[in-house]
């Protein structure tokens, strides 16, 4: 089996990546509510057709992610002098 380099990979990346891009800032404002709205259609039938353990396997995905944010906003709120290693970086 071919396997491509990792070089050409990454530089096949980069020029989708960026034409993607492109296409997105060249794009109306009715092309862009018609690609928001086919995802939104394709979560509606996702969650539809999800099964009990997969909703479940979800909604803490979900919850995880809320604890880790605010988690992280905690985390950000601190006084910075008062991490031991922050001290060292402004003394009082």
């Amino acid at each position: 089996m071919y396997k491509e380099p990792a070089t050409q990979r990454k530089r096949r990346l980069e020029r989708a990546r960026i034409n993607y891009q492109e296409k997105k800032a060249n794009e109306g404002s009715e092309a862009k509510r018609a690609r928001l709205d086919k995802n939104r259609q394709a979560k509606k039938k996702l969650r539809a057709e999800e099964t009990p353990s997969m909703k479940n396997k979800r909604l803490l995905q979900q919850r995880e992610l809320v604890l880790f944010v605010s988690l992280r906003q905690k985390w950000t709120q601190r006084d910075p002098r008062s991490d031991y290693h922050s001290a060292r970086l402004f003394p009082k």
